[in-house]
């Protein structure tokens, strides 16, 4: 069941066959019942809904995977500069044995 806060309800309006979302601020201490309200929706205008909120849903997921390919280049430009750091003793060594 999605719930969500006052502070970030969602209404969902039809307009030219497009979804329109509006953001709102609302009492803090009430809570909206999406599913609820899809349930007393026409049957176009709750597909609709459905869409939107499974659309949401994947907007999420995308963003959870780019941060983890985000983070998984930060630690290969990070391990990069670890193994030149580890290389640095040995060019050193050879540097002053050459000399």
């Amino acid at each position: 069941m999605l719930s969500l806060l006052p502070n970030d309800v969602y209404f969902f309006l039809r307009l030219k066959d497009s979804l329109v979302v509006e953001k709102a601020a609302e009492n803090s201490e009430s809570i909206i019942n999406i599913e609820a309200e899809v349930e007393r929706a026409s049957p176009e205008m709750k597909q609709d809904l459905l869409d939107f909120i499974s659309l949401e849903e994947e907007d999420d997921e995308s963003s959870d995977y780019e941060s983890e390919v985000e983070k998984q280049e930060k630690t290969k430009q990070g391990s990069l500069s670890v193994l030149n750091a580890q290389k640095m003793p040995c060019l050193m060594e050879e540097a002053e044995q050459n000399l």
